[in-house]
């Protein structure tokens, strides 16, 4: 209640809704991975980037709302960290992706249906990518990748 994840009104013991479930549950046990080649221990503190030619800009609205930068070639199972925060770096599923974020928390917004399982309805494609024919390549490897282990 004191970091902010659930509202100071709800009793210490009972029912919580699912979305205050979802929002405790990120706070306390899903951890963002480092990425690949980086250490913890980082001359700068600073992560780079996971750009590689076929990585792009995603982004989600649940939460607080977060952006990010998918990795495909990361995407190899379905627990696979290969969507890297474009604020902290960490790197994280796609399952907890959509449930990570740095912004104030709406912990007053209950999200009917929500689940993080379905991940695919929450990811989007960047909102930067404005040329019409790139725009529609990445729609459409997007739309590939979420059909990927369905």
């Amino acid at each position: 209640k004191v970091m902010g994840i659930l509202p100071f009104s709800a009793p210490s013991c009972g029912l919580i809704t699912k979305t205050d479930a979802e929002r405790l549950c990120n706070a306390l046990v899903y951890g963002g991975a480092y990425p690949p080649r980086c250490k913890k221990e980082m001359n700068g503190g600073s992560l780079e980037l996971q750009f590689t030619d076929r990585s792009f800009k995603v982004y989600h609205e649940c939460f607080g709302k977060c952006k990010g930068l998918f990795v495909p070639e990361l995407y190899t199972s379905p627990n696979a960290a290969c969507i890297q925060c474009m604020d902290c770096r960490l790197m994280y599923p796609t399952h907890k992706f959509v449930v990570h974020g740095h912004k104030a928390q709406e912990n007053r917004t209950c999200h009917w249906g929500f689940d993080s399982a379905n991940w695919r309805a929450y990811i989007l494609l960047g909102q930067d990518y404005t040329e019409k024919e790139e725009k529609a390549r990445l729609e459409l490897f997007l739309d590939e990748i979420k059909e990927k282990f369905d």
